[in-house]
């Protein structure tokens, strides 16, 4: 990785997205403005004992897009483990070193069609790259199949209606693998190449992005590879444990 500063940004908002997932606003603590970045990266979060000392650090998606980061950013994050907890803990002013932005998984603007598939808490750099090119108003059709086990766990469901309500360009498909509540209007069993072509048309279009546990984004990569897609030059994935 390239030998960027850890920075110290202190911590504005902290609310909750899912039982399981929430969402941290961080600013730049040193009043310097904040790094540019690629809709789609992640940085290094970093977290010391108390008396100062480093303790551990972890990778973590940017959830907004880069042009409405201008003062802030947000990271969501999915509680598991020792890591996940002292961040579930940060309360509003407490600080916390960051350093990147880092990685290649980022919006490619060169496709006139991007079909997004999240496994659960995957969906962090997608809402970044979906965010940045329905707001900076891209030229370009957005589809989005998020998978989930409970309706209780997808986070940014409503946001991702809204959006696709308020912008003709952007398609919703929320599934869910374990459940299949009376108000539900997605769809309620595990991504196949079946519920795909039922819901996407012209498979020759376009690029195709993916995140979430490894498993899933083997079976999307199959999937996509028996369908004629050339993986490739079509096919972005990023591991998101």
């Amino acid at each position: 990785m390239p030998p960027f500063p850890i920075r110290s940004f202190r911590v504005t908002e902290r609310r909750s997205e899912t039982f399981e997932t929430f969402t941290i606003v961080l600013e730049p603590a040193d009043g310097e403005p904040i790094f540019a970045f690629k809709a789609g990266q992640f940085v290094m979060v970093h977290l010391a004992n108390p008396d100062g000392t480093p303790w551990a650090k972890a990778a973590y998606s940017i959830a907004t897009a880069p042009c409405e980061s201008m003062k802030s950013f947000e990271l969501g994050i999915k509680i598991h483990g020792d890591f996940t907890k002292r961040l579930s803990e940060l309360k509003e002013g407490d600080t916390i070193g960051i350093q990147g932005p880092y990685g290649a998984f980022f919006l490619k603007e060169d496709a006139d069609r991007i079909v997004f598939f999240a496994g659960g808490v995957g969906v962090t750099p997608l809402r970044s790259m979906i965010r940045e090119a329905l707001l900076c108003k891209k030229p370009m059709e957005l589809v989005l199949f998020y998978s989930e086990k409970n309706r209780s766990a997808m986070a940014y469901e409503r946001e991702f209606r809204e959006l696709a309500a308020a912008h003709s360009t952007f398609r919703f498909i929320p599934i869910l693998t374990r459940e299949s509540p009376e108000d539900w209007d997605g769809e309620t069993c595990r991504l196949d190449r079946a519920m795909t072509e039922r819901l996407l048309t012209d498979w020759t279009r376009g690029r195709y992005a993916v995140c979430g546990p490894d498993a899933f984004m083997d079976c999307v990569k199959t999937m996509l590879m028996d369908a004629g897609v050339d993986v490739a030059t079509r096919f972005q994935k990023e591991s998101f444990g």
